[in-house]
């Protein structure tokens, strides 16, 4: 084993070229297998955990994930993607000159409900659906949130979709669609109340100050009983 694998208990370069490398920890009791890719055309490398200590498994696992992982890259796709909850923290990275209500507001929203439900979630794999699926699980909460609250929500949340997009995590922005409330019509005025109010109309037309006065509340009385009208 060379001096620069000492840190290795085992080391297996299946393709000889570096591009597939599994490896154990020495410094674990009982290791398991960590995979390291080598995507063509992209910088870094792509290190994961296999989860387990199977050295058959641990090689099958590692050859999918680098044929998965090249053609993601083939196709422009970002191919080491961070989590939501590291996006996040990343793009509030030289915030502390903003204005304490952006602070308040927009990063708060966030915190209190995206970042739960959305925190170990990779940021390019958080789709239109799975957005979908969030404005559910919110209208579900004990307290439900009005369509203005969840408005600011996907305000919020584009400005950091839009952040990950400029750093390269992700291609496009998801769209977070919000069903407008269903309109609640106003009930009709019950008819006494209707009443007593042609009857006060007369009144409230001849209480004017003046002539000017007078005939504007003639004119609202006209618009009334026109209103009032069935067609």
């Amino acid at each position: 084993m060379s001096r620069s694998h000492s840190h290795y208990k085992d080391f297996l370069d299946l393709r000889g070229d570096g591009r597939v490398v599994l490896y154990k920890r020495a410094d674990h009791q009982n290791p398991k297998w960590t995979v390291r890719l080598k995507i063509p055309e992209t910088d870094g490398f792509v290190v994961k955990s296999t989860r387990t200590t199977n050295n058959h498994d641990a090689r099958r696992l590692a050859e999918d994930l680098y044929y998965q992982l090249e053609g993601r890259a083939r196709r422009g796709e970002p191919i080491n993607s961070p989590t939501f909850g590291r996006v996040f923290d990343a793009s509030l990275i030289g915030r502390n000159q903003r204005a304490q209500k952006y602070v308040n507001g927009n990063i708060r929203r966030i915190e209190l409900w995206a970042l739960r439900y959305f925190r170990d979630d990779r940021i390019d794999q958080i789709t239109e659906n799975k957005l979908g699926d969030y404005i559910e699980w919110r209208l579900n909460q004990p307290r439900r949130p009005a369509v203005a609250s969840l408005k600011n929500e996907r305000t919020a949340l584009r400005q950091l979709f839009a952040f990950a997009k400029r750093k390269g995590y992700i291609n496009e922005i998801p769209e977070l669609r919000i069903k407008s409330a269903k309109p609640n019509a106003r009930p009709d005025i019950p008819d006494a109340e209707w009443k007593r109010l042609c009857d006060y109309l007369p009144a409230f037309v001849d209480k004017a100050q003046d002539k000017r006065r007078q005939r504007e509340r003639y004119y609202l009385v006209l618009y009334i009983l026109i209103m009032a009208t069935p067609e």
